[in-house]
């Protein structure tokens, strides 16, 4: 399954409680299911130049302006068109902000069936926890994209 990781500024080292998060709990599940493609895309203010690969999770910079109000939003509605592009499965945005453009996220032309997941901090939005697609991957809010 591919899978795309957004809504954090980057890993490794770099400071903040969502990206200490993906950069211990992300290389784990690549080592449980190394058939799982996981890539995040990063803020690019944040991560070095290029794409990486850090414990078998590739990282993809992606274009991220430098402001506090719109730095979250920009970066995700970013990412989302390079996860499309990508052939992304599915989609895991961590933290309320980075989530408000996931409803942009579509299924057309359909490729695959494709998945969004938010986590949000222990708030609960949408349905109960549940695991999608037949994986493991589960979070406080799972959607079907629109196909």
């Amino acid at each position: 399954m591919k899978v795309a990781v957004t809504g954090l500024r980057g890993i490794p080292g770099v400071m903040g409680g969502v990206e200490t998060h993906c950069e211990e709990i992300l290389p784990r599940i690549k080592a449980l299911d190394p058939a799982a493609a996981i890539t995040v895309y990063a803020r690019s203010p944040y991560v070095a130049q290029g794409a990486y690969d850090y414990q078998g999770v590739a990282v993809v910079p992606i274009a991220s302006p430098r402001s506090r109000s719109f730095e979250a939003i920009a970066s995700t509605f970013n990412a989302l068109i390079a996860a499309r592009r990508a052939g992304a499965e599915m989609v895991h945005i961590h933290a309320i902000r980075p989530a408000l453009p996931a409803p942009t996220y579509s299924s057309r032309p359909p490729v695959a069936r494709r998945w969004v997941t938010a986590w949000m901090a222990g708030t609960i939005c949408g349905s109960a926890c549940r695991t999608a697609a037949g994986t493991s991957w589960s979070a406080s809010f799972i959607s079907r994209a629109s196909s």
